[in-house]
């Protein structure tokens, strides 16, 4: 891939491309085409490469060339070979990620944290072999044991962690300085429905696109504190792992084995990048990725194991319309996503005859028809509204920013975890592959499943991994361990299943007890040693102080924020009539215009949210459709000079006392943090811009 992607690329003109960005902007102008062209050919001629060499072998080896069993037996050492080696290089990646690069693993707690998960695991599925075989009134316990006692285990361990990502008006300003800077664009484009706006239309969001509708209903009601969003957030979060949890109870059939593989994934993605006794910084700490861009594929995912598992046409119809749903919702996840369960519902077909892909095209218009339903419907809904058109171009605007344009990207390294993270992924594509094309009888429905589900992991995990390869920041490495540890659980939890197949088919003609007492060994053998490791690892994330800092993280009681949210509204309120069509340009601003009883037509979450010249024209065109007169906040400086030629002047910013103005500057990155106001008080003039 490295030596074809520069035959395939055209050298970016990186000059016409800075034309496009704003002043504070073009430094952050550095594009990286070639790298993301090798990562897109390593994830799709890798796949295909191991399909044709997968049936190019089956058929060699099924005897229709005559191989013998030496040459067989040869062939298997060659295989074993290959994958000692792949383990070493995995190791060699690993040191060399944790001596030269940022050292994401920590060994101080792995000992106590991993031997209690394991052991518990381990008793809960001993436990659960003996009581199979108990007598009638033993097992009418089985249900709470078998199913109600493991979900509850996982229930306690994820409330106890996500507590971290709950974040108060009192305790805000207490957050790191990423959270706080952070927390404003994510909240604001919820807020921004609150106060009249619909997305796609006149309001551009970044992150998300339906979820702020669907949850409006929830929020209209009071004030639109930051405890109420972050609690909201929070909720979104659970159900996303509640769905993880029940994707891998149906993939292992075995609510004990689940809890196995859900316990590290709950602790990989909460990983802390923050050290024991600060605040805990993680993922789901950043909304803007956990929940916004995971949620969706991981209720996703799940109506796609629950349609696998009893599959059915309607279930399907269901699926292509959560796929679509996620496809518009936020296109960095929600692409992947889709694409990832038309991939698994076509792998689940039982009858697949590759030189007749009639079937191939019933589903693929199935999902295409759910995501043109979608549209449509959305459409219509904006037209109800607002009585114009969703301007579905904004849907790719950031992408193009960021991935085309080159904004705040960051080489990649040559080596590191990344490249395990990659393998990963294609391990489970590979191994999802085979398991189907292995399960050839109607009885196989299990295997089927199995395998679909290992490949709607890989190809989700490696669409969602361009996050990474256009800016290669390790912060961002660890918002891929979500998807990462998911892809682990599945490969982990498929060995387990395979054992317990061959234990099955082994022990089929003994008496009970002895199959009893096999199958449980069969089962503790590959939890033990299959995933201590994982659990080792995972379980070194966990934080033993969080309780206590969490008490201590609650118990703030900040009223700054409060206080200058409140004087910032009495600014506004005093300077514009109940109703009147405003800009306010500053962070939290659609909540301040809500508490001031003005209507915001700013069309972005924030005044950062401005990068490229085209945004700052559509800003002015919406300013000139509404007859917005006055403008709060603070701006860039190539908007000031487009409001100055439009005739807006500027007053001295709002006088406000020394640590308000503190907390203003932690919002804010732009060069003026302070809050002015702009009123059209003059004609319109031509810009100069030198003189300006």
């Amino acid at each position: 891939m490295v030596f074809l992607a520069p035959v395939l690329v055209h050298p970016v003109d990186s000059v016409a491309l800075r034309r496009l960005f704003l002043a504070n902007t073009v430094s952050a102008c550095k594009p990286e085409a070639l790298e993301q062209l090798r990562y897109l050919l390593a994830i799709v001629v890798a796949p295909l490469t191991f399909v044709a060499m997968y049936h190019g072998s089956r058929r060699w080896l099924e005897g229709r060339y005559g191989v013998s069993g030496t040459a067989r037996q040869l062939i298997v050492a060659l295989g074993l070979g290959v994958q000692l080696h792949f383990v070493v290089q995995v190791v060699l990646l690993w040191y060399r990620q944790q001596a030269t690069m940022t050292r994401y693993f920590d060994d101080r707690n792995m000992r106590s944290t991993s031997v209690v998960v394991l052991a518990a695991s381990t008793v809960g599925v001993l436990l659960h072999s003996w009581l199979k075989h108990r007598p009638r009134r033993v097992h009418r316990l089985s249900f709470l044991f078998e199913e109600l006692l493991p979900a509850l285990l996982g229930c306690a361990c994820l409330v106890s962690q996500l507590s971290s990502a709950v974040f108060t008006d009192g305790n805000l300003l207490a957050a790191s300085k990423i959270v706080v800077y952070h927390l404003p664009f994510t909240h604001e484009e919820f807020a921004a429905v609150l106060n009249g706006r619909f997305p796609l239309v006149d309001f551009f969001p970044q992150y998300q696109n339906f979820l702020s509708l669907l949850m409006a209903p929830f929020f209209a009601h009071g004030a639109f504190t930051v405890t109420r969003f972050s609690v909201g957030m929070v909720v979104l979060s659970g159900l996303g792992f509640l769905a993880v949890f029940a994707t891998l109870r149906i993939f292992i059939g075995n609510a004990w084995l689940a809890l196995c593989g859900f316990l590290p994934f709950v602790a990989a993605s909460l990983f802390a990048g923050a050290s024991p006794g600060a605040q805990r910084e993680h993922v789901y700490t950043y909304y803007a990725v956990g929940p916004l861009r995971y949620v969706g594929p991981w209720l996703l995912v799940a109506g796609t194991a629950a349609m696998l598992k009893r599959p059915s046409r309607s279930r399907q119809a269901a699926v292509a319309l959560g796929a679509a749903f996620c496809l518009w919702n936020n296109l960095d996840f929600g692409l992947p996503a889709c694409v990832a369960s038309w991939a698994a519902v076509v792998m689940s077909n039982p009858a697949v005859d590759w030189r007749r892909p009639s079937w191939l095209f019933k589903h693929t218009a199935r999902f295409a028809g759910a995501a043109l339903l979608i549209a449509a419907l959305y459409s219509i809904a904006a037209i109800s509204v607002t009585g114009s058109w969703p301007q579905w171009s904004a849907l790719t605007r950031y992408a193009r920013i960021f991935a085309l344009a080159g904004f705040m990207m960051m080489e990649m390294p040559p080596s590191g975890l990344h490249l395990v993270i990659y393998a990963t992924f294609m391990a489970a594509l590979f191994r999802g592959y085979t398991l189907r094309e292995s399960a050839s009888e109607p009885q196989d429905g299990q295997q089927r499943l199995r395998g679909a589900l290992l490949v709607w992991s890989g190809v989700f995990g490696a669409g969602a991994s361009m996050y990474y390869v256009g800016r290669s920041h390790p912060d961002v490495l660890s918002a891929l361990f979500s998807a990462w540890t998911f892809s682990l659980s599945l490969l982990a939890l498929d060995l387990v299943a395979v054992w317990r197949e061959r234990v099955t088919t082994r022990a089929s003609v003994e008496d009970a007890a002895q199959r009893s007492r096999v199958s449980a060994s069969f089962l503790v053998a590959p939890t033990g040693v299959v995933l201590w490791l994982l659990l080792a690892i995972a379980s070194s994330w966990a934080d033993p102080l969080l309780p206590t800092n969490e008490r201590k993280r609650f118990a703030i009681h900040d009223s700054r924020l409060q206080t200058l949210q409140a004087d910032l509204s009495q600014y506004v309120r005093k300077h514009t009539t109940p109703g009147q069509a405003v800009f306010i340009i500053y962070p939290f601003g659609y909540t301040l215009a809500r508490s001031a009883g003005v209507q915001n037509f700013y069309p972005y979450a924030h005044g950062e949210s401005l990068v490229v010249q085209t945004q700052v024209d559509e800003v002015l065109d919406i300013l000139d459709r509404h007859g917005v007169r006055q403008v709060f906040g603070s701006m860039q400086l190539e908007l000031e000079w487009a409001l100055y030629a439009r005739g807006f002047r500027r007053s001295p910013e709002l006088e406000l006392p020394a640590d308000l103005h503190n907390v203003m500057r932690r919002l804010l990155k732009l060069r003026d943090p302070y809050f002015h106001s702009w009123t059209k008080t003059a004609a319109a003039t031509p810009l100069n811009r030198k003189a300006g």
